[in-house]
């Protein structure tokens, strides 16, 4: 089974329960720009394939405001799963994503 890249903010369940299981975004924003920025939001919005379709908005974690135009579309490739709202968060609040994960962006997008 492929790893999920997921934070507890966004994970749903009805109980919630699960959710403790995913680091929190919150504890993984940074204040500098995320290196390879755009390679990474590139890969996270068209990498791999699509693997489901949701409504064409979210609602943002931290604000609580809709947002537009942004994906809760699932994506996976070889390796990895996640969702295309990652790169909203990472565009917006440079969220640090995994270490392994963003050698494999960058790996994929040959820019390692």
């Amino acid at each position: 089974m492929k790893p999920y890249v997921n934070y507890s903010e966004l994970y749903r369940t009805s109980s919630n329960n699960s959710a403790k299981n995913y680091p929190a975004m919150a504890d993984n924003l940074s204040d500098a720009p995320v290196p390879h920025k755009d390679v990474i939001v590139d890969y996270l919005r068209r990498g791999g394939r699509q693997g489901g379709m949701t409504p064409c908005w979210i609602k943002d974690v931290f604000t609580g405001e809709r947002v537009r135009g942004v994906s809760d579309n699932g994506r996976e490739d070889d390796e990895y799963c996640w969702s295309e709202q990652l790169a909203y968060y990472v565009e917006r609040y440079n969220l640090v994503l995994p270490e392994d994960f963003v050698e494999h962006i960058l790996a994929e997008s040959g820019a390692s």
